[in-house]
Parts: C-alpha cells; structure tokens; sequence
C-alpha cells in the first residue's frame, strides 16, 4: 500500500509542479498593455535587450535596460525618459525595478513590481498581450 502511494505521488508531481509554475518564456519579447483600473494604460514593447513604454495619457515615454534575473523574474534600469517624464515627480536616481510574473494566461499575465530598496511599496499589475 504504501509503494502504491508514492507511485501516486511522484507520478502526479511533475503536472502539479507545471500547474503551479508560470509560463514565462512566452512573455520575454513582444507587445504589451497594461491594464489599469481606468482602462487601457501604458503600451510595452519588450525586446531582449530593452523595453519601451509610451503612456499616451501623460504623454509619457520612457526606455529601460531589461536583465533576466530568472525564468520569470527581471529588472528594468531607466535609461531615459520624454521631457513629460522629467516633469514627474520621480525619486531622486531611480533605483532598479525588480518585476516578478506571477500568473500567465493564454492573452495576459500578472506581474508584481517592487522598486530594489523600497520592497515595502509593492504594484500589481495585468498586462495584455498585443503581438
């Protein structure tokens, strides 16, 4: 009996494990939107090097150095921003972005985003897919 639970549960392991793990690689380059509670938001293109943002409402653009740190994790350094971003309000030498995707869907995925030192100040976000 007790030989055919672990055949049970080491042979169910691997589809749990894959059930629990987001798929990542699917997301590293392309298009994006980020979907704010007000409606459509800021537009992402993703290459492997660099990301892109245009927030037409503020008028924003801004271009960020992208590091794969894992499967689904990443960081964004600023590089530069639009003369409208230089008018926000911004901390003083921007720290890093540390993003973490937390779920993937077949048109979306959900990503948690924490400034590197200020870990206290956590955003989540959903962003679709545009390809």
């Amino acid at each position: 009996m007790k030989r055919i639970i672990q055949t049970i549960i080491l042979a169910s392991f691997p589809f749990t494990h894959y059930a629990q793990s987001p798929e990542c690689q699917n997301f590293r380059i392309g298009k994006f939107q980020n979907i704010d509670k007000d409606g459509p938001g800021t537009l992402i293109k993703r290459t492997e090097k660099y990301q892109f943002e245009k927030n037409k409402t503020k008028g924003t653009k801004i271009k960020l150095q992208i590091n794969w740190i894992d499967e689904c994790t990443y960081r964004l350094k600023l590089i530069k921003g639009n003369r409208q971003w230089n008018k926000l309000d911004h901390v003083p030498n921007s720290p890093d972005l540390i993003v973490k995707i937390t779920e993937t869907g077949s048109d979306y995925y959900k990503q948690v985003s924490v400034f590197e030192g200020l870990e206290d100040l956590e955003y989540e976000s959903r962003l679709k897919i545009l390809k």
